[in-house]
Protein backbone atom coordinates (compact mmCIF):
# COMPACT_ATOMS: atom_id res chain seq x y z
CA UNK A 1 0.00 0.00 0.00
CA UNK A 2 2.73 2.46 0.90
CA UNK A 3 5.33 1.15 -1.56
CA UNK A 4 4.95 3.92 -4.17
CA UNK A 5 7.99 5.71 -2.69
CA UNK A 6 10.89 4.30 -0.68
CA UNK A 7 10.46 6.84 2.11
CA UNK A 8 6.83 5.93 2.67
CA UNK A 9 7.40 2.18 2.47
CA UNK A 10 9.31 2.02 5.74
CA UNK A 11 6.51 0.51 7.82
CA UNK A 12 5.14 -2.02 5.35
CA UNK A 13 8.55 -3.19 4.15
CA UNK A 14 9.88 -3.48 7.70
CA UNK A 15 6.97 -5.68 8.71
CA UNK A 16 7.13 -7.74 5.50
CA UNK A 17 10.90 -8.13 5.81
CA UNK A 18 10.61 -9.59 9.28
CA UNK A 19 7.47 -11.59 8.53
CA UNK A 20 8.77 -15.07 9.29
CA UNK A 21 10.58 -13.93 12.42
CA UNK A 22 7.49 -12.02 13.56
CA UNK A 23 5.28 -15.06 12.95
CA UNK A 24 7.64 -17.23 15.01
CA UNK A 25 7.69 -14.61 17.75
CA UNK A 26 3.90 -14.39 17.94
CA UNK A 27 3.65 -18.19 18.07
CA UNK A 28 6.02 -18.27 21.07
CA UNK A 29 4.20 -15.31 22.64
CA UNK A 30 0.86 -17.07 22.20
CA UNK A 31 2.15 -20.28 23.82
CA UNK A 32 3.55 -18.39 26.81
CA UNK A 33 0.41 -16.28 27.29
CA UNK A 34 -1.87 -19.33 27.07
CA UNK A 35 0.33 -21.22 29.53
CA UNK A 36 0.24 -18.36 32.02
CA UNK A 37 -3.53 -17.98 31.48
CA UNK A 38 -4.13 -21.61 32.41
CA UNK A 39 -1.75 -21.31 35.36
CA UNK A 40 -3.60 -18.19 36.54
CA UNK A 41 -6.91 -19.96 36.15
CA UNK A 42 -5.68 -22.90 38.24
CA UNK A 43 -4.00 -20.74 40.89
CA UNK A 44 -6.47 -17.88 41.27
CA UNK A 45 -9.70 -19.07 39.63
CA UNK A 46 -11.64 -19.47 42.85
CA UNK A 47 -10.29 -16.29 44.48
CA UNK A 48 -11.73 -13.57 42.26
CA UNK A 49 -13.24 -12.54 38.97
CA UNK A 50 -9.98 -11.63 37.21
CA UNK A 51 -8.92 -15.27 36.74
CA UNK A 52 -12.30 -16.99 37.09
CA UNK A 53 -12.38 -18.23 33.48
CA UNK A 54 -9.82 -18.79 30.76
CA UNK A 55 -10.99 -15.76 28.77
CA UNK A 56 -10.84 -13.50 31.86
CA UNK A 57 -7.41 -14.85 32.71
CA UNK A 58 -6.15 -14.31 29.16
CA UNK A 59 -7.53 -10.79 28.90
CA UNK A 60 -6.12 -9.79 32.30
CA UNK A 61 -2.69 -11.11 31.35
CA UNK A 62 -2.77 -9.16 28.09
CA UNK A 63 -3.77 -6.04 30.02
CA UNK A 64 -0.90 -6.72 32.42
CA UNK A 65 1.44 -6.83 29.41
CA UNK A 66 0.29 -3.30 28.60
CA UNK A 67 0.71 -2.04 32.15
CA UNK A 68 -2.83 -2.37 33.55
CA UNK A 69 -2.40 -4.34 36.78
CA UNK A 70 -5.44 -3.29 38.85
CA UNK A 71 -7.81 -6.23 38.41
CA UNK A 72 -5.06 -8.85 38.48
CA UNK A 73 -3.38 -7.38 41.55
CA UNK A 74 -6.67 -7.35 43.44
CA UNK A 75 -6.68 -11.13 43.14
CA UNK A 76 -2.95 -11.76 43.46
CA UNK A 77 -2.51 -9.58 46.55
CA UNK A 78 -5.77 -10.53 48.25
CA UNK A 79 -5.16 -11.15 51.96
CA UNK A 80 -8.08 -13.57 52.28
CA UNK A 81 -6.48 -16.16 50.03
CA UNK A 82 -6.28 -19.83 50.80
CA UNK A 83 -2.91 -20.26 49.08
CA UNK A 84 0.61 -19.14 49.77
CA UNK A 85 1.46 -15.50 48.98
CA UNK A 86 4.86 -16.59 47.65
CA UNK A 87 3.13 -18.55 44.87
CA UNK A 88 1.26 -15.47 43.67
CA UNK A 89 4.43 -13.37 43.81
CA UNK A 90 6.35 -15.96 41.76
CA UNK A 91 3.50 -16.05 39.22
CA UNK A 92 3.42 -12.26 38.91
CA UNK A 93 7.16 -11.70 38.62
CA UNK A 94 7.83 -14.58 36.22
CA UNK A 95 5.04 -13.33 33.98
CA UNK A 96 6.40 -9.78 34.05
CA UNK A 97 9.95 -11.01 33.45
CA UNK A 98 9.08 -13.21 30.48
CA UNK A 99 6.62 -10.94 28.73
CA UNK A 100 8.03 -7.50 29.44
CA UNK A 101 11.74 -7.99 29.76
CA UNK A 102 12.36 -10.95 27.46
CA UNK A 103 9.62 -11.18 24.82
CA UNK A 104 9.13 -7.49 24.13
CA UNK A 105 12.89 -7.02 23.77
CA UNK A 106 12.97 -9.93 21.32
CA UNK A 107 10.14 -8.26 19.36
CA UNK A 108 12.04 -5.00 19.34
CA UNK A 109 15.21 -6.69 18.07
CA UNK A 110 13.25 -8.40 15.26
CA UNK A 111 11.74 -5.10 14.13
CA UNK A 112 15.05 -3.22 14.38
CA UNK A 113 16.89 -5.91 12.41
CA UNK A 114 14.23 -5.83 9.69
CA UNK A 115 14.38 -2.02 9.60
CA UNK A 116 18.17 -2.07 9.21
CA UNK A 117 17.86 -4.54 6.31
CA UNK A 118 15.24 -2.28 4.70
CA UNK A 119 17.49 0.77 5.08
CA UNK A 120 20.39 -1.11 3.48
CA UNK A 121 18.23 -2.11 0.50
CA UNK A 122 16.93 1.45 0.24
CA UNK A 123 20.44 2.92 0.12
CA UNK A 124 21.40 0.51 -2.64
CA UNK A 125 18.58 1.73 -4.91
CA UNK A 126 18.46 5.17 -6.51
CA UNK A 127 15.73 7.30 -4.97
CA UNK A 128 13.01 9.23 -6.81
CA UNK A 129 11.86 12.55 -5.53
CA UNK A 130 8.66 12.38 -3.51
CA UNK A 131 6.83 14.78 -5.83
CA UNK A 132 7.79 12.80 -8.93
CA UNK A 133 6.73 9.49 -7.41
CA UNK A 134 3.38 10.95 -6.28
CA UNK A 135 2.85 12.23 -9.81
CA UNK A 136 3.58 8.76 -11.25
CA UNK A 137 1.38 7.12 -8.61
CA UNK A 138 -1.61 9.38 -9.27
CA UNK A 139 -1.50 9.08 -13.06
Amino acid sequence: LLDFHPDTAIISQTILGGGTDLASFFLVYFVIIVSFAYAGLLLFGSDGDAFSSFSNSLSNLLFMSMGEFDSALSVIHNENLTRDVLTSQIFLWTYIFFTTLVLFNVLLSIVVESFIKFQERKRAKPSLSLVLSLKVFLM
